[in-house]
């Protein structure tokens, strides 16, 4: 039976290994192509135990993890990347969709505006964030395997609109030596939107 699941702050600890999976899995796909490894991903995702505000929400099927959506407030991200097109901007009430994951047997199934209606939800109770923002991946050099569905539909479909912010971030692709940095455009939306 699947289930939607809201853990917050120190309650995302025990799915931490849960969220690493998905994201070396799903990242390894067109178009992120990212060479994850599990040290990495496991230190990446302490962050939303310890900060304030954090968020996982679960998508769970008879037991297993098959997709989260992850945020946090955006001021509590990366300064030299994820935060870099936000220098002197006040973004003290915008929330950061960071991970928007789901396997592909649960894509094209309303399972992701599950996960995202959840979101929020809680958001709304915690009443601090006027905007909501999330970054996707724009892949140059590389065709499109046959048959993949870009986010952008999706992500307008929930009434985001691509912004003019991009940021540059670090990482190897599958198959490299060295990383790369790749681009990486905001889209954003109200909360009352």
């Amino acid at each position: 039976m699947v289930q939607v699941i809201l853990c917050q702050n120190a309650a995302i600890e025990p799915y931490i290994d849960d969220i690493a999976r998905l994201r070396i899995e799903i990242f390894r796909e067109y178009p992120y192509l990212y060479e994850g490894d599990y040290p990495t991903e496991a230190n990446y995702l302490r962050k939303f135990v310890d900060v304030r505000d954090t968020m996982a929400v679960l998508l769970e099927d008879d037991g297993a993890i098959a997709g989260a959506l992850t945020g946090l407030p955006l001021r509590c991200e990366d300064p030299q990347t994820i935060l870099a097109p936000w220098a002197g901007e006040d973004i003290e009430r915008h929330y950061y969709f960071s991970d928007a994951l789901l396997l592909p047997a649960y894509r094209g199934h309303g399972y992701s505006t599950l996960l995202i209606d959840a979101a929020y939800r809680a958001l709304r109770e915690m009443g601090r964030y006027d905007t909501i923002t999330l970054a996707s991946i724009e892949r140059t050099g590389v065709e499109p395997p046959g048959g993949y569905r870009s986010v952008t539909e999706l992500w307008q479909k929930l009434g985001f609109t691509a912004t003019d912010k991009v940021c540059m971030i670090p990482w190897l692709d599958t198959g490299d030596d060295t990383a790369s940095e790749k681009p990486l455009r905001f889209w954003m939306r109200g909360m009352a939107g």
